[in-house]
């Protein structure tokens, strides 16, 4: 009976064992499942051995280090992330804890322009990804640009400090100085080839060789080179002598010519006579006793027989030979009475605007002579 009884109790209790073995038999389940993952800094559970991914987008520059604790992973100007890599725990695998490695990747970009990384291998609990925030990227700085020559065109040059034109005589056109032309005889100045040149002469001088540094060289009242005007040479027209602008004999001699018999000179007119005959004003006396201009005819009454240009004018309404042989008027003006006279105001203006009026120019308040312009600042010339 007893027997009976200790066998039953026998099977009881191993029974009681079977059935406590099955129920806890979870507990050593090796299947690699991990019962809990663990996310704050608590100390109990069951962890994962192998402790997983870890992703930081911030930039860093160092791999991130699993202890058993909590991970920190700093970016060098990001946020801090902590995440737990677990404490511990019933586990078969508690993970491998020293990290074999973790790759960094680097390649971020950096703010000053330029490209590198300068993450490197590191990290102890898995693998560990950070973006390099740069240490050493190319910096590309913009250049402060050329600022431009600068300085005065090439039409111009520099002048107490300011930029003037070059075709201006009021500071000496395109010669090293700034000085005003300033020439003898003349009252305008202008620019030619970047020269100073005769813009105008002092009344009733003239520039007959066109150099400009003497000026209106010529006085055509008494010049018998130039008599009148450039060029009318009166010593051709059997030596003749200037006076008042016109050729005429101060000798009967002069009046000679190739003629002979009664030839004389009226000195106070300059007019030679032949015969009976008053030749004009250039006019000598011919091989037959006659009135000759240059050679040939004479001239008809009220015409002048000039050298230059050659022939019989008539001095009182020739623009080209206007009171004088070669005497010309200004553009735009005509001859009146042996006088050059505006036309109208646009042909008072050289240098400065003025009027016309009965045939003279007038420059702001001021009335010119006949044969006179307006030029620069308002003078007459």
């Amino acid at each position: 009976m007893f027997a009976s009884r200790g066998w039953a109790a026998t099977v009881v209790l191993c029974a009681l064992v079977a059935a406590a073995c099955t129920e806890n038999f979870s507990d050593f389940d090796t299947s690699g499942r991990s019962a809990r993952a663990k996310h704050d800094a608590g100390t109990g559970g069951e962890a994962d051995g192998n402790a997983g991914a870890l992703t930081a987008h911030d930039g860093g520059s160092g791999g991130s280090t699993a202890s058993g604790g909590s991970e920190t992973t700093t970016g060098a100007a990001g946020a801090t992330m902590v995440v737990d890599a677990g404490a511990g725990g019933d586990g078969i695998d508690a993970g491998d804890a020293s990290g074999s490695g973790g790759t960094s990747s680097s390649g971020g970009t950096s703010s000053s322009g330029g490209t590198s990384g300068s993450g490197g291998t590191s990290g102890s609990g898995g693998m560990s990804s950070s973006g390099g925030a740069g240490a050493g990227g190319a910096t590309e700085t913009g250049g402060a640009g050329n600022a431009g020559a600068g300085g005065c065109t090439a039409a111009q040059k520099e002048c107490a400090s300011v930029c003037v034109a070059t075709n201006s005589p009021a500071t000496g056109c395109a010669s090293a100085s700034c000085d005003p032309c300033s020439l003898p005889n003349v009252v305008a100045t202008a620019c030619n080839a970047g020269a100073c040149a005769v813009g105008a002469c002092a009344a009733p001088l003239r520039d007959c060789n066109t150099q400009p540094a003497d000026g209106c060289e010529v006085d055509p009242t008494n010049d018998s080179a130039n008599c009148g005007g450039c060029g009318n040479r009166c010593a051709q027209q059997g030596g003749l002598a200037c006076k008042n602008s016109l050729c005429g004999c101060t000798s009967d001699d002069q009046c000679r010519g190739q003629g002979s018999g009664m030839l004389t000179c009226d000195t106070g007119t300059g007019l030679c006579h032949c015969g009976s005959a008053t030749c004009s004003h250039g006019e000598t006396c011919s091989k037959a006793g006659d009135c000759s201009c240059n050679g040939a005819r004479a001239c008809a009454q009220g015409r002048t027989c000039c050298e230059t240009p050659s022939g019989c004018v008539d001095l009182t309404s020739n623009a080209a030979s206007c009171g004088a042989c070669g005497h010309a008027c200004p553009a735009g003006f005509m001859c009146t009475e042996s006088q050059c006279a505006c036309r109208q105001a646009d042909s008072c203006n050289a240098g400065s605007t003025g009027t016309c009026a009965s045939g003279v120019c007038k420059c702001g308040d001021t009335t010119c002579a006949r044969g006179q312009r307006c030029l620069a600042g308002g003078k007459c010339g």
